[in-house]
């Protein structure tokens, strides 16, 4: 096998692997997973960890899962689309149950879309001092979504 066709395969498997893992046991960088696993905490913490991504899984018939940005303030967390209509977005939409894993524990949340102008600029400006680059959910284009207790 020459050189070419050995980095080739080699890259093929690890795409292949990737696919699997992400289909199978979560979501890998970009690319979507399934169910979350993990302890499903009895109820949701009074201050959200300061970590800078959340793993959000949608769609409970058929679970989808994403990692994302988030931000949070006291007991509120939210998540935001970049550019409204993603997948994830249109799912919780259909079916507002969805989960979250942070770490070990997983939280079964509502995800309620946010159409308060106000506290839309409020969580803007919360997206804005967490993350250097970071896209205007202010926009009008974006999706946010509180994720609150069921």
């Amino acid at each position: 096998m020459s050189a070419v066709a050995s980095r080739f395969a080699w890259r093929a498997a690890c795409a292949a692997l990737a696919c699997f893992g992400a289909a199978c046991f979560g979501p890998v960088g970009p690319f979507p997973g399934g169910h979350l696993d993990g302890h499903v905490a009895p109820a949701l913490p009074a201050s959200w960890p300061s970590c800078r991504v959340l793993e959000l899984e949608t769609d409970p018939g058929v679970p989808r899962s994403v990692n994302m940005h988030f931000v949070s303030e006291g007991p509120h967390l939210w998540v935001a689309t970049v550019l409204g209509g993603s997948d994830w977005a249109h799912d919780a939409i259909s079916d507002p149950n969805v989960r979250v894993r942070l770490g070990n524990e997983v939280y079964e949340v509502k995800a309620v879309h946010v159409t308060d102008r106000n506290e839309i600029l409020h969580v803007a400006e919360l997206y804005r001092e967490k993350y250097v680059f970071t896209p205007n959910v202010a926009s009008g284009k974006a999706w946010v979504f509180e994720l609150e207790p069921r």
